[in-house]
């Protein structure tokens, strides 16, 4: 999905609409298992924290504004938030900020 954003394919209309629907299905399921939890997996960070922030960075930085964020994934802009304040993280991704405004390419 990213590729036709930044202008480098084609939009494919019917690729878009079921890329949104698999990626509802993904939060809805990291939104309920971060809803009661601090990281993925145990009670402390682990490389699965780090890969989860990872693929979150770019979408909740550039794209997912704060009216997505509060209506489809409240606890997971929380977990997201609580992983980045980590120094570990910060010192790979720098201070992180969420999207103000959408990315309307």
């Amino acid at each position: 999905m990213e590729l036709p954003i930044w202008g480098y394919a084609p939009v494919n209309i019917e690729c878009t609409k079921q890329s949104k629907e698999t990626l509802k299905w993904v939060l809805k399921n990291l939104e309920n298992h971060v809803k009661t939890r601090t990281h993925v997996v145990g009670e402390h960070m682990t490389i699965a924290d780090v890969a989860v922030v990872s693929a979150l960075w770019f979408p909740l930085k550039y794209v997912w504004d704060e009216n997505f964020r509060k209506g489809l994934i409240p606890n997971a802009t929380k977990y997201f938030e609580h992983i980045c304040s980590n120094p570990a993280i910060q010192a790979v991704f720098g201070k992180v900020w969420l999207c103000k405004t959408p990315f309307q390419g």
